[in-house]
């Protein structure tokens, strides 16, 4: 490879963070002769010296490199509870509107979905607002347009926003302006600390950005996205970054399908920060309870929880420099998950098999792994995996849910009617107190 493309690579790497892997060494070198030829740049060495000169061409080829597929209420389960915590908020009676935040928010799809969504379910104008930015003017510039084609609008639960919210002429659908004004878009960075100063949010959406960092620069988003929130606030991720929370700073709320965070209570992080613990009281202590453990009390989810606590504390008590490993599991677990989203199935199969090899208790792993051979037809197989996960997670719903549909069409209709009851009661005990 030509030293020059090396070079903007780690100008990428340095000044934005972007973890080169996660696209690939050949759209981003096609990004640069894209922008080459755009720019009338005459060699690779002339675009390396204008990248560094204008802060917008840096900008141009990563729009370039990072082609984002968006649509309208794409991965919708966030909305209700915004719903609800909009609901909560004015229930309150706190004086000041219920502030919500959409970054990266790409052509506007997702902040004009949230805004259709609250006022079709009677939130007034006056009592929301919302923000949304991204780092890319091209795409503000669409997003304040809003003038869509059909490829934003995928489902039936379109149809009834389409009417009431949009303008259609021909293929063209254009966002009225009663959803336009509950809209600030704006270009901002979340890596750069002040891009929103002096504004708190109660619910940020921040999905599939992060995926793009190296871990350094994960870190640093996250610490300006906890800054940005109130204290009872709400950060929606996407569920291919959740390998990468600070668990100093942020904490899961448990929503189903939704990977929201909550910050993680002061004193948590006090107690976090300060308490003392004795390596071998604790050991001893793990001991001890592996010991006493009368037969009638020897069942499969108390061995696995004990093991885990003797297998977090030995983990804990390695170098930093023996962690690699682990280290490269989260980071295969990432790739994983995304070359699934992606449909590249045959790769993300091959790589949940290599993870497994390191490490036969990851059980996010596992469960990937059995939804793609659920998906191309291979049941004996899914069931072997569904299994596996419910092993190590008894209450894991999703895999019970598709159990239950593995046996039906074997025909075994009351072993799915089993794991229908026991869907329906690890549904309730994983949602015991859902906000109202």
């Amino acid at each position: 490879m030509d030293k020059s493309y090396e070079k903007i690579h780690k100008v990428l790497r340095q000044r934005i963070g972007l973890d080169i892997t996660t696209i690939g060494n050949t759209i981003i070198d096609k990004a640069i002769e894209s922008r080459m030829k755009s720019c009338s740049a005459e060699s690779i060495e002339d675009y390396y010296l204008l990248i560094h000169e204008k802060e917008s061409e840096l900008t141009s080829l990563l729009e370039a490199s990072v082609i984002p597929e968006t649509w309208f209420f794409r991965d919708d389960r966030p909305y209700e509870i915004i719903f609800r915590k909009a609901i909560k908020h004015h229930s309150d009676k706190k004086p000041k509107p219920f502030r919500i935040l959409s970054l990266p928010c790409s052509s506007g799809e997702e902040p004009y979905s949230i805004a259709m969504h609250l006022l079709s379910k009677g939130i007034p104008q006056d009592l929301f607002y919302i923000d949304a930015s991204d780092v890319s003017q091209l795409a503000i510039d669409q997003a304040i347009n809003g003038d869509y084609g059909k490829k934003s609008f995928r489902g039936d639960i379109q149809d009834t926003y389409i009417k009431n919210y949009f303008t259609q002429s021909d293929l063209h659908y254009k966002i009225n302006n009663n959803i336009k004004k509950q809209i600030n878009f704006h270009t901002a960075n979340i890596l750069i600390e002040d891009s929103y100063k002096e504004k708190y949010y109660d619910i940020i959406l921040c999905r599939n950005l992060l995926i793009y960092f190296d871990q350094e620069t994960k870190i640093r988003a996250f610490e300006n996205l906890t800054k940005y929130m109130k204290d009872d606030g709400l950060l929606f991720i996407g569920h291919s970054e959740f390998g990468s929370i600070p668990d100093n700073l942020l904490i899961n709320t448990g929503y189903k399908n939704a990977f929201a965070l909550r910050k993680k209570a002061h004193n948590e992080q006090h107690q976090r920060t300060f308490k003392s613990i004795n390596p071998l009281n604790h050991l001893n202590t793990v001991r001890k309870q592996i010991s006493t453990l009368k037969p009638a009390n020897i069942t499969r989810k108390n061995i696995i929880k004990t093991t885990k606590k003797a297998s977090n504390f030995i983990k804990s008590l390695a170098p930093a420099g023996s962690r690699n490993n682990n280290e490269n599991i989260d980071d295969m677990t990432i790739r994983a998950k995304k070359l699934a989203d992606a449909g590249d199935s045959i790769q993300a199969e091959t790589l949940c098999r290599d993870i497994l090899k390191i490490d036969q208790t990851k059980s996010d792993i596992l469960y990937l792994l059995a939804m793609i051979q659920f998906s191309k037809g291979s049941l004996t197989e899914a069931e072997s995996s569904f299994r596996k996960v419910l092993f190590l997670n008894p209450d894991h719903y999703e895999s019970l849910l598709h159990m239950e549909i593995i046996l039906k069409k074997s025909g075994n209709d009351k072993a799915a009617n089993l794991f229908h009851k026991r869907a329906e009661r690890a549904h309730a005990l994983n949602n015991p107190s859902e906000e109202s």
